[in-house]
């Protein structure tokens, strides 16, 4: 295993509802998705390298802690737009050693559900590319992942292959900014393609959107996996 942060690192997850995750609604800053899962099984499995002397049983238990500042800063129904437009309070001002971000999909969801207008895919690239010019401008040594944006086909097939094709060129965009600004890169498609030929589309997100416990699971281990800690 690959003890990838520090203690006293900090580690933040940036994105739409998908890293929320209903932070805020549930009793805790961190939500239940795999911003939660990755958090949790990071501690789990590199607590004792933090702990001092002599341990003792408690009830509650002491929560396992790694040392590592994890901080989840995903808004539910945010564009990239919206990030950038938060970048000094909820990046900047975190001061992160390490970030990823997961972004794009409610360009497409709520062009087709709201009305509002099309992000391009040039509109789109120049936005990811100033985010990631800055982010690289005020912490350039900090890690970086990048997600891709997706959907599983639980929505009517129709409105599946919709969906896809309009956010065909945010996946190229966002692979063009992998490969120039990330240490790494998580190709959430690809990911879920394969993961469905062992669960149904329903099982992973039964809305084709936001992943269910199985679907969070599932980026939290590929996220931990690509890290090398798996």
């Amino acid at each position: 295993m690959n003890k990838i942060f520090k203690p006293g690192d900090t580690v933040l997850f940036m994105g739409d509802s998908i890293t929320d995750c209903g932070r805020g609604f549930v009793g805790n800053d961190f939500g239940y998705g795999y911003a939660y899962k990755v958090r949790e099984m990071y501690n789990e499995l590199f607590s004792d390298d933090n702990l001092q002397g002599p341990q003792t049983e408690s009830y509650p238990p002491i929560k396992a802690d790694a040392g590592v500042n994890f901080v989840n800063r995903g808004i539910g129904g945010n564009h990239l737009i919206d990030v950038l437009a938060r970048y000094e309070s909820d990046i900047k001002a975190v001061n992160p050693d390490f970030m990823s971000i997961l972004i794009g999909a409610n360009e497409v969801l709520h062009y087709y559900t709201e009305g509002r207008e099309l992000v391009t895919g040039e509109v789109f690239e120049e936005q990811y590319e100033r985010l990631m010019q800055q982010f690289r401008k005020d912490f350039p040594k900090a890690k970086l992942m990048i997600m891709e944006p997706f959907f599983i086909p639980t929505l009517k097939e129709e409105h599946y292959k919709l969906c896809m094709g309009t956010l065909a060129p945010e996946i190229l965009v966002v692979r063009k900014m992998a490969a120039k600004y990330a240490d790494y890169f998580l190709p959430l498609g690809s990911i879920f393609t394969k993961a469905l030929m062992e669960y149904k589309p329903v099982e992973i997100a039964r809305d084709g959107i936001h992943p269910t416990p199985i679907g969070h699971g599932i980026i939290a281990y590929e996220f931990m996996k690509a890290l090398g800690i798996l």
